[in-house]
């Protein structure tokens, strides 16, 4: 996962005592470690001098800050300072890690907990890219393994990339299978866009379509998150018998008043959203995939985000997709339709014996207060604690993955 490093220095007599050509000599080795770190995809974010104005100043001169795309480029980095003879001219200090986001760091401080040990998180996609003709359009899809299908259901701004380091765990036990919904991904654009154009009922007959396309009939497990664990449901609800086990993260349930939709901060932004604002703020400046990070812990790294933007690259109806499915939440009573129907999700799966495995962020977002003391009541579940706010798979995707696997292997396959 992406790093930060920040140097700091200050010159050394040794420096001094070099002389001009010495020091021109020294320099000029360098420019092929500069070179090396570029090839690293490190990027040298600026150099400066430290102001001697700046408010508890540290006692060093310089400054470096780089941005560092894994923790190994950040190890090699590191090694090639040292291996320079640098620190043998310069007195250094050194400060780098994980790059998070402050609500990260403020909740670990409120908690008085120490910092996480975070896994390697990869910007790489994995699996087989297939297309799926569902009618006149194409769904995307991406397949990894063989053997029992386990189907991966993303939510309003997302899309199959989101799960890209927990399918190598799943593509162990089966044939992992993570879809783009229509509109979203790689996935086509509904030709008739407009506002609803992309309802629940719409994304799930395609979903429906597309898995009997892909031969998925029975023995399913359904990984999913967000409104994609609402299509699983109602896909389990219909097809009886046909799915083994569903494991879900932040779906959309009751209750659905504006104060248990956390955290606080994402309120003016779905009001917004949801009024006439939407179309500018959604359909022409892109502000709800903009909004991304704010359900992340990590900083997402450049590469992450341009993946994201991608499918909503262009303005207009090719964005309808995400404001659609925000404005489906029946937040404050209205859309009661969409409310009974996730009613019915909830108390269905409530009571059904299907195993169910929750994964629960820590924070987390939608799944919290009543909500999550509501889901705690459902039969035959496990839960796991991942960390993360919304995007579990962003942020914890190894402690998913890895959980999905021990509890799939328990889970007898059908014949």
């Amino acid at each position: 996962m992406q790093q930060i490093f920040i140097e700091l220095w200050s010159i050394k007599d040794k420096w001094r005592e070099l002389g001009m050509d010495g020091r021109a000599a020294f320099v000029d080795k360098l420019v092929p470690m500069v070179q090396s770190i570029m090839a690293e995809g490190i990027e040298i974010i600026a150099w400066g001098y430290n102001d001697k104005a700046i408010d508890r100043r540290v006692n060093y001169d310089v400054f470096g800050v780089y941005r560092v795309p894994n923790r190994a480029a950040l190890d090699k980095l590191q090694t090639a300072i040292a291996g320079s003879g640098w620190y043998d001219y310069f007195d250094h200090a050194n400060a780098g890690g994980a790059a998070l986001s402050p609500p990260a760091i403020l909740g670990d401080h409120i908690q008085l907990v120490g910092p996480p040990v975070f896994e390697e998180i990869s910007d790489a996609p994995v699996g087989d890219r297939i297309t799926v003709p569902v009618g006149k359009l194409n769904m995307s899809a991406v397949t990894l393994g063989a053997g029992r299908p386990i189907v991966f259901l993303h939510g309003e701004i997302s899309h199959s990339y989101m799960w890209r380091n927990v399918m190598p765990h799943a593509g162990r036990a089966g044939r992992a299978i993570a879809l783009d919904l229509i509109g979203m991904g790689h996935s086509d654009k509904l030709p008739d866009s407009h506002n609803g154009a992309y309802s629940f009922d719409t994304h799930y007959r395609f979903l429906s379509d597309a898995l009997a396309q892909l031969g998925v009939t029975k023995d399913v497990i359904f990984v999913a998150q967000d409104w994609g664990c609402n299509l699983a449901f109602e896909w389990a609800m219909k097809h009886p018998g046909a799915v083994a086990g569903v494991a879900y993260c932040e779906p959309v349930t009751a209750p659905f008043e504006w104060s248990d939709w956390t955290p606080p901060m994402i309120h003016p932004m779905f009001r917004a959203l949801r009024s006439d604002q939407g179309e500018a703020i959604a359909i022409q400046g892109n502000a709800f995939v903009e909004a991304l990070p704010m359900g992340v812990l990590r900083v997402p790294s450049p590469t992450e985000i341009d993946t994201y933007r991608r499918p909503f690259a262009e303005p207009g109806e090719a964005r309808r997709a995400p404001l659609d499915w925000a404005r489906q939440v029946p937040l404050g009573g209205d859309n009661p339709e969409m409310a009974a129907k996730i009613d019915v999700h909830s108390a269905w799966m409530a009571q059904n014996e299907l195993p169910k495995l929750l994964f629960r962020g820590v924070p987390g977002a939608l799944v919290a207060g009543r909500r999550l003391d509501a889901l705690r009541k459902w039969r035959n579940q496990t839960e796991v604690a991942v960390r993360g706010v919304h995007w579990l798979p962003e942020d914890d995707p190894h402690t998913m993955g890895r959980a999905l696997l021990d509890w799939a292997a328990k889970i007898p396959k059908s014949t």
